[in-house]
Formats: C-alpha cells, sequence, structure tokens
C-alpha cells in the first residue's frame, strides 16, 4: 500500500544482443520490469523515445510521464568560443565500449577530416583494450585525434568550449546527459537518432541511422556549410537545455511526489 514512483533510467526496453546490452536479451528481467512498471503509482522516463520503446517492447499500455534530466546551468554555460573556426573541433563524450559505437564514430571522422581540417577529442574510458586507439593508427589519423580517459566533471565544461561540434554515435541511449550539456554549452550537435536526439532531432540536433558512418559524415559536412542551419539548431538547443535544466527536472519530480502524498493522505 505504499505509493511507489519507478523511473526507468537504462535499458529496460530494448535488446542488443550482439553487443550484450538491454534487459529485453534476458527473459526474467523483461518478466520483473514489466511486472514492476505496471504495479508503480508512478512510472517515469528520461524521453518520448525510451517511453515507447517500453510501450512497444515491453507491451506496457500504461501511462508513462517523461521526465528529461536537466543539467546546472550555471556549470554548462554557453561560450562564443564555439562559433566554427579552422581546424573544427569535434568532440565526443562518453566511454569507449560496443554499444557507444566508437567504431562508428572514427568511420565517420575519418571521412570528415577528408574534406576539411579538424580535430576529434574523445573523453571517457576505455573498455575496449585498447582497440579503437588500433582503429585510428590503422586509419592513419591519430594524429588528430585525441583521447582522454578520465575528466575530473567539474572540469568537463572547459571541453565543452574548446569544441565546435559534438559527434555522439550510440547505439541505444535512454536519454544521453552529454547531449544536454552540449546544448547547453552552445554546440552542434549530431549524431544517432537514438535517445534525447530521436526526440529533438531537425530543431535542436541532426541524426541519422546507428551505424551509419557515411551518413552522419555528410550530414556534418552539410550542416557546416550551412550558416542559417547552424544558428538555428544552436540557439533551439541552447533554448531548449535553459528551459528544461536541473531545477525544472526537480520541480516536476517534486509535483509527482506531493500528489502522491496527497492523493494516499486523501484516501485515508
Amino acid at each position: 500500500g505504499i505509493a511507489s514512483v519507478v523511473s526507468l533510467d537504462g535499458g529496460e526496453g530494448v535488446s542488443l544482443p550482439d553487443v550484450g546490452f538491454g534487459d529485453g536479451g534476458n527473459t526474467l528481467r523483461t518478466i520483473l520490469n514489466k511486472w514492476i512498471i505496471n504495479r508503480a503509482n508512478v512510472v517515469t522516463t528520461l524521453t518520448r523515445f525510451h517511453s515507447e520503446l517500453i510501450h512497444k517492447n515491453l507491451a506496457v499500455k500504461r501511462e508513462i510521464k517523461v521526465i528529461t534530466r536537466g543539467v546546472d546551468i550555471e556549470t554548462f554555460r554557453s561560450s562564443a568560443g564555439n562559433k566554427i573556426s579552422s581546424p573544427v573541433q569535434f568532440l565526443s563524450v562518453g566511454y569507449l565500449s560496443p554499444v557507444k559505437d566508437p567504431k562508428t564514430l572514427l568511420r565517420a571522422f575519418f571521412l570528415i577530416q577528408q574534406h576539411i581540417d579538424c580535430m576529434l577529442t574523445c573523453i571517457g574510458r576505455d573498455y575496449m583494450s585498447g582497440e579503437v586507439h588500433r582503429m585510428a593508427s590503422d586509419m592513419g589519423i591519430s594524429h588528430k585525434v585525441n583521447f582522454i580517459e578520465y575528466v575530473e566533471y567539474n572540469q568537463l565544461n572547459e571541453y565543452y568550449h574548446d569544441a565546435h561540434v559534438l559527434l555522439h554515435t550510440s547505439r541505444y541511449e535512454s536519454q544521453g546527459m552529454v547531449i544536454v550539456e552540449a546544448m547547453a554549452s552552445g554546440l552542434l550537435i549530431c549524431g544517432t537518432n537514438v535517445g534525447l536526439m530521436k526526440d529533438l532531432e531537425g530543431v535542436c540536433c541532426l541524426t541519422v541511422q546507428p551505424g551509419d558512418a557515411e551518413s552522419l559524415a555528410k550530414t556534418v559536412l552539410d550542416l557546416l556549410s550551412n550558416q542559417t542551419k547552424m544558428d538555428s539548431l544552436r540557439t533551439n538547443a541552447y533554448q531548449w537545455s535553459q528551459k528544461n535544466n536541473l531545477n525544472e527536472t526537480v520541480a516536476d519530480f517534486s509535483i509527482v511526489y506531493s500528489q502522491l502524498v496527497n492523493s494516499k493522505s486523501n484516501a485515508k
């Protein structure tokens, strides 16, 4: 009889068996997830993309409330330095693992750097035993790719301020906090249509299908030649991040909890 809020933050509604990711590949987890979701008073997800997967793949029919996780806008601030200059600075933030698909990232960057002067900084721990570093070397682009395994969170904003474009090539995201951080920092965002990028594609970011390095490279190059489109995406993304900031996330959850407490009190 105790009121409950279940917040789904991960791979509850997805299965990527080739990389061993997602609860959908485990029958017991799927059964338990569905049982819990159907019995909670309130269920939240981080994006519409995530909630639609829950409805589709778990055959859940109940209402799911989307509460996106915002960032502290005092920590991540837009900078005039994000205006495009040469060399174009690309940034990727995320641990190196198959679900983040850094191979597609490198393939896309390889194609991009054939046409423009650019650099790529990759921030994140390596869980692929140096495979991505060797790939960069084999491609002959090691001198253009800077791998940084760990950055303190309070120093991350410095890298956003030095970058122009965030490249994010994940196979799956329930949201993708780096997307909001990049938007609040004034970056252009190009990547795969998962998580928040799927929710905001065409308005705040540009996306392609996961694994499609060629389309991603073309999308980036076309964007960089269209100042009007760049200005529109950057402005929309920044405004979205300011409106959907961390304080708004807290306020949304506070309303959910207050309503539950009040409904239980009235029921007594």
